[in-house]
């Protein structure tokens, strides 16, 4: 997500809030650090690309509570 290309991110976020509505895959999501990327994201975004900023704001929803799964 360290990319210039407004529309690459967003699309790429886009993928993460699909992938992270599955429960399993949200702990490997969580092993290659994608909240602080997604926190730069947001960072970034401010109030200048409100749109980026609220997918990076649902994708770091979806990660958050993971509970272990089996």
């Amino acid at each position: 997500m360290d990319h210039t290309l407004r529309d690459l991110v967003f699309y790429s976020v886009g993928i993460i809030i699909n992938i992270s509505l599955h429960a399993k895959v949200r702990p490997a999501l969580m092993e290659h650090n994608v909240v602080s990327k997604l926190i730069e994201v947001l960072r970034d975004a401010n109030l200048e690309d409100i749109e980026l900023a609220k997918v990076a704001a649902k994708a770091i929803h979806n990660l958050q509570g993971i509970e272990k799964v089996s």
